[in-house]
């Protein structure tokens, strides 16, 4: 190799998992050793003839993808993946050998498999980061140490390294001159705007794809090549969400977007400059699983990610939010790889998350609470296909930790997987009438969040809903009155209530008798105002509290108690982890801090002055005016 290219080989395998791991002393050896080359297009770098030539791969620049011998799909792969593992030893098995084809012009690093084994002979405690097993190399990664900066990727908003110089053009601009404006102010995309209104977004990869590679008129304006509506984010939005966003849609940038006006653009380029590649593995590894075994192996990791961020101290709702994104991603993946076992379905359909899911707040021992609306009414095979993709769903989220509902809330319910017109009849049902399991129902079935699939039915159904809810007054005085049937565990001594037997017994239920009453009212406040869509426990009160239906005060103690309970019950979550229990939402007092003791009594007593207004504001005559 040049010795000028050199720096450009460190500096981009030193950003690179698993490289990264390593010591400065050890990747300086490695670099003189890595060999460069370039595929053209559809050019093809291995066969099964070839496979003796055992070489590790980087891709540097472009996309390939890897075929079985049968020709099926076994992966595509772009700038930061590896490649050849499994070519690394001498005993590989017929099903491992595939080809690899550019999927357009790529740019390659490859080690040879004897100079690496030798450098790694010397530094022996790193070997297993290449090991050829992807189960050997996912523990050492597991095993390695985070750093706070490392923990703090997750917790990141995307506001705080998003790129603020925004390249901004107008729709009828010519594709030439926004060309121009990205390169004078060194800026890789553009979004396109509409009189103030963003209404697409351009970057490079559109100029070469649908510009120079077709020779397309320079002189039509922009709308004819941009990506219309393009996916926004928040600008207190996680970083997490940003790569969920980035993998699920294939886009390179995203829009910081505050009250319709663009305030940054991040890109794939910024999170990988920004951050350590380790950070966001567990949502890449996810979405790349060939197989449930595959998935299966990355429970360790998110576990580790739970620690991490109970470790460093972070909210709860953040907490929360990011395992509800790990478990939104394996539902996805899951759909994914069950379409490709039963193939297409015969109808569109949306899976949709039910209860804590649906309110991203989920934790390690969260139950799964999921359901399946199809577009129409469906014959016997196609009830079938439909039992055999839920089941697969619904028994691999279990054999990945999640665990099986016990209320049977769940799409593999034949009972929870219907058409929408049965959905509708569902909610009506529940909604007027006055049983307690059509109360039971409504409480799991009012928290719902889209998950996959046909996001039109998804919402025709909340729509729906919302029409049902609207000054409906006499429904959630049935829902307050639910809800005030179990009270906070304390007494008018300010002492806590334990619960007297059974396998809890001189214990407090952190989560029945505080958090799901917090739960509860927060529903019934937002849909006091109407509203559907929000569904997060803390976004439900401050709804609230911008349709005055709740005041500033009240809100600023109930998001204190909410949040101080759910991060004690986090944390013995994790302490009784630690200790080889099962987790649960269940602490002795003797095990609480003085400090904590004192702080669960006032957050209690807040829960408890919470339902009183609740009590008196909704009566058996609906809201009172």
């Amino acid at each position: 190799m040049d010795d000028s290219l050199l720096p450009n080989v460190i500096n981009f395998l030193s950003q690179t998992d698993p490289f990264d791991n390593l010591p400065s002393s050890l990747l300086q050896d490695i670099v003189p050793v890595v060999q460069i080359s370039y595929l053209k297009k559809d050019d093809c770098l291995y066969n099964k003839k070839k496979v003796n030539d055992r070489l590790l791969y980087v891709i540097r620049m472009g996309a390939v993808e890897q075929r079985t011998v049968d020709n099926k799909l076994r992966a595509q792969l772009e700038t930061g993946d590896l490649f050849g593992f499994g070519w690394l030893t001498s005993d590989t098995e017929e099903d491992e050998y595939y080809s690899v084809t550019a999927l357009e012009n790529t740019l390659l690093y490859a080690i040879p498999h004897c100079e690496l084994m030798k450098l790694l002979s010397k530094n022996p405690e790193f070997a297993p980061l290449f090991a050829a097993h992807s189960r050997i190399r996912l523990k050492q990664a597991i095993s390695v140490k985070w750093s706070a900066e490392e923990k703090g990727i997750y917790v990141k908003e995307v506001k705080d390294i998003a790129n603020t110089r925004v390249v901004s053009v107008n729709i009828n601009d010519s594709i030439q001159d926004v060309a121009l404006k990205m390169r004078a102010q060194h800026r890789s995309s553009a979004v396109v705007m509409d009189s103030e209104r963003l209404v697409g977004i351009v970057n490079d990869r559109d100029m070469t794809k649908r510009v120079v590679a077709v020779g397309y008129d320079v002189s039509l304006p922009i709308k004819e090549i941009m990506t219309y509506y393009p996916i926004t984010l928040a600008p207190q939005d996680l970083v997490l969400k940003a790569v969920t966003l980035m993998m699920r849609y294939c886009v390179q940038s995203l829009p910081i977007v505050q009250e319709g006006k663009v305030l940054g653009i991040l890109s794939s380029t910024d999170l990988i400059q920004n951050n350590n590649m380790q950070a966001i593995y567990l949502l890449n590894a996810i979405s790349q699983a060939q197989c449930l075994e595959d998935l299966q192996q990355l429970v360790v990791q998110r576990q580790a990610i739970f620690d991490a961020l109970v470790d460093g101290d972070v909210s709860y709702n953040m907490i929360a939010e990011i395992m509800t994104m790990i478990l939104d991603a394996y539902s996805v993946r899951l759909l994914e790889l069950a379409e490709v076992k039963y193939g297409s379905a015969p109808c569109e359909y949306v899976w949709m998350a039910a209860g804590s899911q649906a309110r991203r707040e989920i934790l390690p021992n969260s139950d799964q609470d999921n359901a399946l609306i199809v577009a129409r009414p469906l014959d016997i095979q196609e009830r079938q296909y439909f039992a055999q993709l839920t089941t697969f769903v619904n028994h691999g989220l279990a054999d990945c930790g999640y665990i099986l509902c016990n209320g049977g809330y769940m799409a593999s319910n034949p009972r929870w997987s219907q058409p929408l017109t049965q959905w509708k009849a569902y909610y009506k049902q529940w909604i007027f009438s006055v049983d307690e399991e059509s109360l039971l129902h409504a409480t799991v079935f009012l928290d719902t969040r889209y998950i996959y699939g046909d996001e039109d039915l998804f919402n025709q159904l909340n729509l729906y809903l919302n029409s049902l809810i609207i000054d409906n007054h006499h429904f959630l005085a049935l829902l307050v009155a639910n809800s005030l049937r179990v009270r906070p565990p304390l007494n008018i001594f300010r002492n806590f209530v334990l619960i007297r037997d059974g396998k809890h017994q001189n214990q407090l239920d952190l989560k029945k008798r505080s958090v799901s009453l917090l739960v509860d009212l927060a529903r019934v406040y937002v849909l006091a105002a109407g509203e559907t869509k929000v569904t997060n426990t803390l976004d439900r009160f401050a709804y609230a509290k911008q349709q005055g239906i709740i005041n500033e005060n009240t809100y600023a103690d109930v998001v204190g108690a909410y949040q101080f309970i759910s991060h004690v019950r986090a944390k013995y979550q994790l302490s009784a982890d630690n200790e080889g229990h099962d987790f649960d939402n269940h602490i002795a007092p003797d095990k609480l801090t003085q400090f904590e003791r004192n702080h669960l009594k006032e957050a209690f007593l807040i829960i408890n002055q919470l339902q009183e207004v609740a009590q008196m504001r909704f009566s058996s005559r609906g809201i009172l005016r």
